[in-house]
């Protein structure tokens, strides 16, 4: 503050200066000891008048500096804004692609081994057709003694055991497909809207930039014509 009132003072004196040897050179002719006192006032008035105007057309430029100021603090504000939303969005960008890359693996990798079990399932299908509903019980009631059944019993155990897991296996895949294509819809659409989002932070960057350009340059403008 200090610092820009030494600057008017010393643009006053100047223009004082100025405007006095101005006056005296109008009318280089005669001496300014040879003017009459009723000149001299009105030399004196003029200069004065011309040092008023010139600090009221100071303080304009002062008004409209502190209201660009404010304009390019707010204009910043919201640059700085702008900048965090697109990092933001950005990163989560990134996120969402490494994300994506490792539901697209696994769902890959499920689909290969519900493939795997559904033709062994196929398979298991095919021969309890071919042995029809009693075969198991077919092959129980083959046994010769106690013991043969018991481990024939043990088998035919294991071998349903088998398939139940066989069928919550694939059951499982299946939910785990579902779940994993849900997700990537999901992060499709999180995606899109991102994208529109970062197009639209951009464009508000880009015209941050420029107003706060022009700003500046209107600084630079009104300073020069003091």
């Amino acid at each position: 503050m200090k610092a820009r009132r030494g600057v008017t003072c010393a643009v006053v004196a100047l223009w004082c200066a100025a405007l006095l040897a101005q006056a005296a050179m109008s009318d280089p002719a005669r001496p300014a000891s040879a003017r009459s006192p009723g000149q001299l006032r009105h030399d004196l008035s003029r200069v004065r008048s011309r040092i008023n105007q010139k600090r009221a057309a100071i303080r304009v430029v002062r008004r409209q500096e502190r209201r660009i100021t404010g304009q390019i603090e707010d204009v910043e504000g919201r640059l700085l804004s702008a900048e965090s939303r697109l990092h933001r969005i950005e990163a989560r960008l990134a996120t969402l692609r490494r994300q994506r890359g490792m539901v697209s693996e696994r769902i890959v990798e499920t689909e290969r081994r519900l493939a795997g079990r559904r033709r062994v399932l196929a398979f298991r299908l095919r021969q309890a057709y071919q042995q029809g509903r009693d075969g198991y019980m077919h092959v129980l009631l083959k046994s010769r003694s106690m013991r043969e059944y018991m481990s024939r019993s043990y088998y035919v155990e294991r071998i349903v055991d088998a398939d139940i897991r066989l069928i919550a296996a694939i059951r499982a895949d299946e939910k785990r497909l579902r779940a994993d294509r849900a997700t990537l819809e999901r992060q499709e659409a999180e995606q899109r809207t991102l994208r529109s989002e970062l197009a639209t932070q951009s464009a508000v960057y880009r015209s941050s930039v420029e107003r706060k350009r022009d700003l500046l340059a209107d600084v630079r403008s009104t300073r020069r014509s003091l």
